[in-house]
């Protein structure tokens, strides 16, 4: 009976094995189809997930000087007015913010409040230098990788964002804060264009410990799942009514081909019994991180059906952002004729960078694992969408397309009809 089940398990390895591109993968013949140059921005926002391990273990480098970093102040610089940097969760490997009590603790590298501290204090000082809007979204990890003291963690983790946006003088939060789900809106208000970021706490849904419920709700305006749906479409309902575009973001994405999808890579090969046993967690579902665990399924089916039914014909496309797998993604759906866009932007840590596959929805992927890269997205003035990723260059590369110093690894519109797909210069 083993064996066969072995033998079954093996069959649907190969089944599902997937090439990971060495290249950007881009739908069409180029990766440069929106010029930047086109259209005056009236809103820009940069996005980045996964970046709360910005150096190894143990290692000697500085961790608030890496490319990427220096290119996501250096990109906030150009209109800090009307740009807003949103950290889109697992803002501190490997386990969140301990109390002020815990200066040396367990949950792997990075445990003490000290080491805690000085990660998410570089993703801050971005803001510090430019001087542009910071958003930070919770992730897992910042929950303390999913343990019974996660939800104390996240607390502990708005209460420092407060007290350095009162001592440093700076526009940022925490949002959903102290571990409640949301929806909660941050209005966004540009040059003659009105953004409104509808953030999510994802973590909450899957998170089996104690945290806000019918029990004990603290001071969050929802606590239950239907509460946090019915919200969330009445939100972005309201927000489409005031003329603004609506971009939700959370840490877990909802469609993705990266390995919290299932997905298996070639290169995991080079591992086979890691790789299997991996593979079996995955079939049976028992990881709360992976897309084929009941919670997530659950959670990715409930928020899929509530963007599928505020998408309207005459509607601006609706943007999901999300971080959670290591890399880049931008993925299309069409409801109703019109289009919604799923973003993974996860490569925020360049040395934790995963393999990423692609399929018909997909647009762009890739995965940089030298410097890393994030996701623009710019709404211009004239109504158009343009989405640009980023990617500080390597030793000795040369950008084909430049942006403030970064090398330009895709540019395309959110609308692109064929007339607007002009390269860029």
């Amino acid at each position: 009976m083993k064996r066969t089940l072995l033998i079954l398990g093996a069959i649907a390895l190969l089944m599902v094995v997937s090439c990971a591109d060495s290249q950007p993968y881009c739908k069409g013949e180029s990766c440069y189809r929106a010029s930047l140059k086109e259209g005056k921005v009236g809103y820009r926002i940069l996005l980045v997930g996964d970046a709360g391990a910005p150096s190894k273990p143990n290692s000697a480098e500085d961790s608030d000087q890496t490319p990427l970093f220096k290119a996501l102040q250096d990109i906030s610089n150009l209109l800090p007015s009307r740009t807003a940097v949103i950290f889109l969760g697992d803002l501190i490997y490997e386990a969140g913010l301990p109390g002020t009590e815990e200066n040396s603790g367990s949950g792997g590298y990075c445990s003490s409040r000290s080491c805690a501290e000085s990660r998410i204090d570089s993703q801050v000082d971005i803001l510090s230098g430019s001087k542009a809007k910071g958003i930070f979204i919770p992730g897992n990890h910042d929950w303390s990788r999913e343990r019974p003291d996660g939800w104390n963690r996240v607390k502990n983790l708005t209460q420092y964002i407060q007290e350095s946006k009162r001592k440093k003088e700076l526009d940022i939060t925490l949002t959903p804060g102290d571990g409640c789900p949301g929806p909660s809106v941050v209005p966004l208000t540009g040059e003659n264009v009105k953004v409104s970021v509808v953030a999510l706490d994802t973590q909450w849904w899957l998170h089996k410990y104690e945290k806000p419920s019918v029990k004990n709700h603290a001071n969050c305006e929802q606590w239950t799942e239907e509460g946090v749906l019915t919200s969330l479409k009445k939100q972005i309902t309201k927000e489409k009514e005031k003329g603004r575009h609506v971009i939700v973001v959370a840490h877990h994405p909802i469609q993705s081909k990266g390995r919290h999808s299932g997905t298996i890579f070639i290169e995991d090969l080079k591992h086979p019994v890691k790789m299997f046993s991996q593979f079996i967690k995955v079939l049976k579902g028992e990881k709360a991180q992976e897309f084929s665990h009941p919670l997530y399924k659950k959670m990715r089916r409930n928020l899929g059906q509530v963007f599928r039914e505020v998408v309207n014909d005459g509607d601006a496309p609706l943007i999901y952002a999300a971080g959670h797998d290591h890399n880049i993604q931008i993925l299309e759906d069409e409801e109703n004729g019109k289009k919604i866009f799923h973003l993974v932007s996860g490569n925020g840590s360049w040395w934790k960078a995963s393999p990423v596959s692609h399929d018909s929805r997909t647009n762009f992927s890739f995965s940089n694992k030298a410097t890393g890269a994030f996701i623009l997205v710019d709404y211009l003035q004239s109504g158009k969408i343009r989405f640009v990723v980023l990617q500080p260059p390597g030793p000795g590369e040369v950008c084909q397309v430049k942006m403030e110093g970064a090398c330009v690894a895709y540019s395309d519109w959110a609308d692109s009809s064929e007339e607007d797909r002009d390269e860029a210069t």
